[in-house]
């Protein structure tokens, strides 16, 4: 089975919640999520709306813990340069921050010279899935339940 890359913090949690992603996945996935770190380790704690609530209505405990799940296995990935977080300032993920990450860990880059130019300037969960398997990157990315 192919290494995970996760492009959504959203997703994440729902893909876990259905089993898609488990958590030894988690183990050596790859991490480039759209929100900022600080979203990832403390959703909502700045007003904005608070994903792991959202996605676990149903039993806030489970989500609790599962929460407790993905921010220890960022904390892991970061010391094995496994996670890449914009900032702040930087809006969205970019395909430079998602290419930096997946160079580190040995694959190739996303070649945007293959991608038209309206999906090489407009980064979108979708076109990453659809570039990384056309390209043969060989990983599995996962950005939806």
């Amino acid at each position: 089975m192919a290494k995970k890359l996760l492009v959504s913090f959203t997703g994440l949690l729902y893909a876990l919640k259905s089993g898609r992603v488990t958590t030894s996945d988690l183990d050596d996935a790859l991490f480039c999520f759209g929100c900022t770190k600080d979203h990832a380790l403390y959703p909502g704690r700045h007003g904005e709306g608070n994903e792991v609530e959202m996605a676990f209505s149903d039993n806030p405990k489970k989500g609790e813990e599962t929460h407790k799940t993905i921010v220890s296995a960022l904390k892991k990935a970061q010391k094995e340069g496994r996670v890449a977080f914009r900032t702040l300032a930087q809006g969205n993920a970019s395909y430079e921050l998602l290419n930096k990450l997946l160079k580190k860990n040995g694959f190739p880059v996303i070649d945007l010279s293959k991608m038209d130019w309206a999906n090489r300037t407009s980064y979108n969960y979708p076109t990453v899935q659809e570039q990384v398997e056309a390209q043969g990157i060989g990983l599995e990315v996962i950005w939806r339940g």
